[in-house]
């Protein structure tokens, strides 16, 4: 048996590079894995290959409504979060500072800030609820 066995972990971006490792790698210790990306394709094509009762999830992680929706689906189905993995990201300057816009700042902002506020603010307030012990 793993050290993650009887044990729920979600990850997000999981469709990623870095959240396609992790995810995995929880699932090898045990875990039952939500997986959480935007990119529906690859997210179903990664929860088929885990397999042993794996969920894939899509939310936009960066709209309070979205995520409180998707924990709602989450108690539903999962019932409890035991452990999180935020891997949503990305970086997009291609130009040097002096010559990028404002607007691929603000898009950047939107892409790994908001998500980690929204999104890691509101299921840590699912988690502390329900008990959940952190570390």
């Amino acid at each position: 048996m793993g050290t993650l066995t009887n044990k729920v972990a979600l990850v997000t971006g999981a469709a990623g590079n870095l959240g396609r490792a992790v995810s995995k790698r929880l699932a090898a210790e045990g875990a039952r894995i939500v997986l959480v990306d935007h990119h529906v394709e690859r997210l179903m094509a990664l929860t088929a290959e885990i397999g042993g009762g794996a969920v894939g999830e899509t939310a936009d992680l960066s709209s309070p409504e979205a995520v409180e929706a998707l924990i709602g689906r989450l108690e539903a189905t999962v019932g409890r979060v035991d452990v999180v993995v935020h891997t949503v990201g990305g970086f997009t300057f291609g130009k040097p500072v002096h010559e990028e816009s404002l607007e691929t700042l603000q898009n950047m902002y939107m892409l790994n800030v908001v998500p980690i506020y929204v999104f890691c603010g509101r299921i840590a307030r699912h988690m502390v609820e329900r008990g959940t012990k952190g570390k």
